[in-house]
């Protein structure tokens, strides 16, 4: 603390940087403590950023984290400093209880704050509170309107969201074309569910040309990151032989898989190979 009271004259931006100093150990010994004070002094000169910072490392990284009230103490003083990161850290607060008791209107106060001053995690979670109907009356159409803010700045959750949209007919006409479209944008960007939805387009042959090759490729890339349904489809296009060679093990390996992540319906299909005695 003796150190932050010889530098009295230090702007917030200095703070922080000495901060991370202490927190990296990037030309002094590495100290925790020490960040914790030149990140509360930059705080309380009124940086949004500052109070952030103090509300992650609260929440995240001191002691381990977790003390979620201090957290969202600074948390709530970045938002009151119209910091947009701040205002979304504060609306997750909300949302999940973390700090203050959960309350789904404050939630979406804080995320709408955030979303309009373009933070995209808070343009997220506000397209969803809409989509869900929670803090606010459900709304398809303002779900849109946000998700699609997201997709033209090349986000791949709006884009993957916005796919989901098209292809359900939720507040736009229903169009499969315009589905595969944005799925495809996510995919590219390696958005998992939008992996396994494009594979499912091609599975089904929406819009698309029926490919199963093409559905597995798709599949296999969401599998690898842990989407059990996609690890699912896989099982049930191995153990049917479309779009690759039929293979009953391989099934039972991606069925496998899937259980492991919870899917109940993998664990059936294992349970029936073995009465039909496709395993040994």
């Amino acid at each position: 603390m003796q150190l932050v009271e010889e530098n009295e004259s230090k702007s917030a931006a200095e703070c922080i940087k000495l901060g991370n100093d202490y927190r990296n150990g990037q030309g002094v010994e590495k100290d925790e403590d020490l960040a914790l004070d030149w990140y509360q002094k930059a705080a309380e000169l009124g940086d949004g950023e500052a109070s952030l910072i103090l509300g992650d490392m609260y929440n995240y990284y001191y002691r381990d984290g977790e003390n979620h009230e201090m957290a969202f103490y600074w948390y709530q003083k970045s938002a009151d400093l119209d910091y947009a990161e701040g205002q979304q850290a504060v609306g997750y607060m909300y949302q999940h209880g973390l700090g203050v008791t959960q309350d789904n209107e404050q939630a979406f106060h804080w995320y709408q704050k955030s979303a309009n001053q373009g933070h995209a995690s808070g343009q997220i979670n506000l397209a969803i509170m809409y989509q869900d109907g929670r803090g606010i009356d459900q709304n398809d159409e303002q779900a849109f309107y946000w998700y699609q803010k997201l997709a033209d700045l090349d986000y791949a959750e709006g884009q993957q969201s916005l796919g989901y949209m098209y292809q359900q007919g939720l507040s736009v006409e229903q169009d499969d074309e315009n589905a595969v479209y944005w799925y495809r944008k996510a995919a590219d960007q390696g958005h998992a569910n939008a992996q396994f939805n494009l594979g499912f387009m091609y599975e089904t042959g929406r819009s698309v040309d029926q490919d199963f090759y093409t559905a597995i490729c798709w599949y296999r890339k969401a599998a690898d990151s842990g989407h059990a349904n996609a690890q699912l489809n896989l099982g049930v296009m191995c153990e049917t032989g479309r779009g690759v060679e039929q293979d009953f093990y391989l099934a039972a390996y991606w069925y496998r898989q899937a259980v492991d992540l919870g899917n109940e319906y993998a664990h059936k299909r294992i349970s029936e190979m073995y009465a039909e005695g496709k395993l040994g």
